[in-house]
């Protein structure tokens, strides 16, 4: 019984969040396609947002959290960290969020 306690307490328990990924992503392109005028800068900029927002799920899910696609969740109340999410990418990228 010692040993199970020890280990508990020991492990910081995992935290399970859900980020809305394709929505954020679909968000983007469709504002990034009606934004740009040249076709090769809305391409790299999409490129750009694509590895920030790889790179920013990556930070989320250290420390034991889990981060989970919401669209792959059937069910259950799971966090939703999509806000998290787009405030990371922006950091990235050096921009404010999008509403």
């Amino acid at each position: 019984m010692g040993a199970w306690v020890s280990r508990e307490v020991a492990r910081p328990r995992e935290q399970i969040v859900t980020v809305r990924l394709a929505e954020t992503i679909a968000r983007f392109v469709d504002a990034e396609a009606r934004a740009a005028p040249d076709p090769e800068v809305g391409q790299a900029r999409t490129l750009a947002y694509l590895k920030a927002a790889e790179a920013a799920v990556q930070d989320m899910g250290k420390n034991g959290r889990v981060v989970l696609v919401a669209e792959a969740v059937l069910a259950g109340e799971v966090p939703d960290a999509t806000a998290e999410l787009e405030q990371r990418i922006a950091a990235r990228l050096g921009r404010e969020p999008q509403p």
